[in-house]
């Protein structure tokens, strides 16, 4: 047990923690959970990220949720009195348009279901947005509206984000889309919620599951955590990067743990959101470098 708990950083002497940053030299940072919770920040979030800063640690923001573009995302940080660029930010919503754009490049148009951020960045990348004000006038008429989507050859995937606005005719549309096998099924996130001020907050998962259960269809791709397509971009964008002292932090097990594991990098998981401190003893069974009670702990170690 005695190797278990030196992965644990939440009660350590200085000299572990500086051996601890000494091993990193990049930090991809969730930020729900782990900076803030919903519109609240973290207390010592901002001065954890400054002094990282000032240590020379390269910051990147990987945010889980799809509720916002980078630069929503750019404000929102910037609003908690952090500094980032868009280019340190990256979203599922700009993953999932960057790998459309890079490896389905026939893929011109795509029905979303999801918000303005994700509509957003998949226009950025030139695909053309499909919404269900495209199919209004067909929506009581099933017959026309099955006519429509079929003569529609360019629709090339249905794409799936977070959408508060989720309703009966998109599960709909979705499903009649899915019943055509040239089409991809994306998701963004299999996210089932999010704790915000302590109480669950439905996340892209149950949108999943019933356009699931209508169509039949499984997602053919998810395109945030636990896939490490992120990483790779990552390392394009910053061939630099060494993943051996590169550290993803993150407060959930199958996410960000399996994110790290699967891109080779190191991970530290902090206990201030979707995983409770009372829950240590599981998470020292998992594939962790470090454990951390919450972000903060940094900071307040180095000073």
């Amino acid at each position: 047990m005695t190797t278990l708990y030196s992965k644990v950083l939440t009660n350590v002497a200085q000299g572990e923690m500086l051996r601890a940053l000494s091993r990193i030299d990049t930090f991809i940072l969730e930020t729900e959970g782990v900076i803030y919770g919903g519109n609240k920040l973290f207390p010592l979030s901002k001065q954890t990220v400054s002094a990282l800063e000032q240590l020379g640690k390269n910051i990147i923001y990987y945010p889980s949720y799809t509720r916002r573009s980078r630069l929503s995302y750019q404000k929102k940080l910037h609003d908690f009195g952090i500094t980032t660029s868009v280019n340190q930010i990256y979203t599922p919503s700009s993953m999932t348009a960057e790998y459309m754009r890079r490896f389905h490049p026939e893929i011109k148009k795509v029905y979303l279901v999801g918000g303005v951020w994700a509509a957003e960045e998949l226009k950025q990348a030139g695909i053309k947005v499909l919404e269900v004000g495209d199919f209004k006038e067909h929506s009581n008429e099933s017959s026309k509206l099955l006519e429509k989507i079929n003569s529609d050859k360019d629709v090339g995937a249905v794409v799936v984000s977070f959408d508060e606005a989720f309703t009966f005719q998109k599960l709909t549309l979705s499903a009649l889309l899915l019943e055509r096998p040239d089409i991809m099924f994306i998701v963004t996130s299999l996210e089932p919620y999010s704790i915000v001020d302590g109480k669950k907050y439905p996340g892209v998962s149950p949108l999943i599951a019933s356009i699931s259960k209508v169509s039949g269809r499984k997602p053919d791709l998810v395109t945030c955590r636990p896939n490490p397509i992120m990483f790779h971009m990552l390392k394009e964008n910053y061939p630099e990067i060494d993943p051996h002292r590169t550290c993803m932090v993150g407060d959930s097990i199958t996410k960000d743990l399996k994110f790290a594991n699967n891109s080779g990098i190191l991970s530290m998981l902090t206990l201030s959101g979707i995983t409770m401190p009372q829950q240590l003893e599981h998470v020292l069974s998992q594939n962790v470098d470090f454990v951390i009670h919450d972000f903060s702990r940094i900071y307040q170690i180095l000073n």
